[in-house]
């Protein structure tokens, strides 16, 4: 076998260059702590990351449980990228969370597809999950009626929701003039990625919601966690703080 060619650059050099690359991040990952509005931002953001890991850990013996579980660690990921201004990364792993997690709820309701993605044979397009043209949206009223009838008339309010989030997040993964940064720690931009971050948190709890409460709403009612978080993001509408309370919709 013949050697590699010499491309004239030291191992120690190269790896000078990702340090510094590294220690850029590091500089902005300090001034995003030391600013006590994004500190504030995203301690709450990571309160609500937690709740999400213990709501989808219970339907973690369902099919689709591994897809809910990648947009978990992509979510994180992205918490991890916003503290660093590495916004491209940050608003990708957001979108994918919304994304993954969304596919998800469809395929539960759709064992074929999900069967099909998991054999390379069908992508996950969000097009097709939210299109209420071509097929049922998942966050659409005839979805919500067949699982979870007290939310039915509350989808066109989380429906637009989910579409705002998704196309901003995807002004970065298309490198849209609007997304470009300067590398630096941007305030402003942060607290956008921590806006959008609510708004697909909240999308996905309401999905979840309506699709697995038929199924698990004893198992909500029954964990003191779950419950509250649930209570406090969805219990202000009618029919829905008994059920999630008694895992029981009247």
């Amino acid at each position: 076998m013949m050697p590699p060619k010499s491309t004239g650059v030291s191992t120690a050099s190269f790896k000078a260059q990702y340090q510094a690359v590294l220690d850029q991040r590091q500089r902005q990952f300090d001034q995003h702590f030391v600013n006590p509005n994004l500190e504030t931002l995203h301690r709450s953001a990571h309160v609500r990351l937690l709740e999400i890991e213990k709501v989808y850990a219970l339907v973690q013996s369902r099919r689709e449980h591994r897809l809910l579980e990648l947009a978990y660690k992509l979510l994180a990921d992205g918490l991890c990228q916003v503290a660093c201004a590495n916004y491209t990364l940050a608003f990708f792993g957001l979108r994918s969370f919304l994304e993954l997690s969304t596919a998800a709820v469809r395929f539960s309701a759709y064992e074929f597809e999900l069967r099909e993605w998991e054999l390379g044979k069908r992508d996950i397009l969000w097009g097709a999950l939210v299109n209420t043209e071509t097929g049922v949206s998942v966050y659409g009223k005839t979805f919500a009626s067949s699982f979870f009838a007290p939310l039915a008339e509350e989808t066109r309010h989380y429906q637009g929701l989910a579409q705002r989030t998704y196309r901003e997040c995807s002004q970065y993964v298309h490198a849209n003039p609007g997304s470009h940064s300067s590398g630096q720690l941007e305030v402003e931009r942060s607290k956008f990625w921590f806006e959008l971050f609510d708004s697909a948190a909240t999308c996905v709890l309401f999905l979840f919601l309506v699709r697995y409460h038929s199924e698990i709403g004893s198992a909500i009612a029954s964990d003191d966690d779950a419950k509250a978080i649930f209570l406090t993001e969805l219990g202000h509408f009618d029919g829905v703080s008994t059920a999630i309370e008694t895992g029981v919709v009247q």
